[in-house]
């Protein structure tokens, strides 16, 4: 009998270390694909229809706001867009613009200002109709913030492009002092591609939006990711990356401080 009990338990040992170690090479083995792959954003191309951008704003000489405490100096606000330049007869042009396959997408911004400062935002149609328009406070500064549209307000139409601006409004009045501004288009992706999002793991879903020029899905889907796998520091890295990709290199290691869902 106590054969039987040293034997019992030399082999529950055994099959804990096993489990252990499992697992553990499950999460090394996860690590390792997060560090050879490279989600890389592959930029559609921009039709020049005259659309303004601006990807920075703020602090600037005629700005009424103050900045919050940073750790290094940053342009206090910054949307996380890529910045696409055309090139005409003329001038340059620049495109604050982005595609999504979302009916409600997520909005993406840096923001250092002070605790308690207001922010505006503004959804527009084709014809600068306003269709979309909310106002609420930032209460977790400095760091990167999302703002997700609320699903029964609006629904973004497929094959059509929204104007949007994210204002400060730092004197509590009714009035902006700083802002951006950009565009989303929302596009139907093929059956094709429908077929391998179904199919695939989170980050191989992440790198397919990348591959398709789909910057809000892809930044969206990779934030999810990031808090699924928090402990992750290759998950981190290619968020990081993915920002410098598109010229973001200031701002690519803040912290995400603060995740909207707009309600009204």
């Amino acid at each position: 009998m106590i054969g039987l009990t040293i034997t019992f338990s030399l082999s529950m040992i055994s099959l804990l270390a096993n489990t252990s170690g499992i697992k553990a090479q499950s999460r090394q083995s996860s690590n390792n694909i997060s560090q050879t792959r490279k989600v890389s954003f592959n930029p559609p191309p921009v039709t020049d229809n005259g659309a303004p951008g601006g990807r920075r704003k703020g602090a600037g000489s005629h700005s009424l706001c103050e900045v919050a405490n940073q750790e290094k100096e940053i342009t206090p606000l910054i949307a996380l867009m890529p910045k696409i330049s055309i090139e005409t007869e003329t001038k340059s042009k620049t495109y604050v613009w982005g595609k999504t396959a979302f009916d409600h997408p997520t909005f993406w911004f840096y923001v250092a200002y002070p605790a308690n400062t207001y922010v505006e935002f503004i959804l527009q149609d084709e014809a600068e109709n306003e269709i979309y328009q909310t106002t609420f406070i930032l209460d977790k500064i400095p760091g990167i913030v999302s703002l997700t549209l609320p699903k029964d307000k609006i629904t973004l139409e497929t094959g059509k492009s929204y104007h949007w601006y994210f204002n400060i409004m730092c004197n509590r009045e009714d009035t902006t002092d700083d802002f951006v501004e950009g565009w989303v288009e929302r596009v139907e992706l093929n059956p094709v591609i429908n077929n391998q999002l179904e199919s695939v793991q989170p980050l191989e879903r992440v790198s397919i939006y990348a591959e398709n020029g789909l910057w809000y899905d892809t930044l969206t889907n990779l934030d999810r990711l990031r808090q699924t796998e928090s402990e992750n520091k290759a998950i981190a890295a290619i968020w990081t990356d993915l920002l410098q990709q598109v010229g973001l290199e200031e701002i690519s290691q803040e912290p995400v401080v603060k995740r909207y869902n707009l309600e009204n």
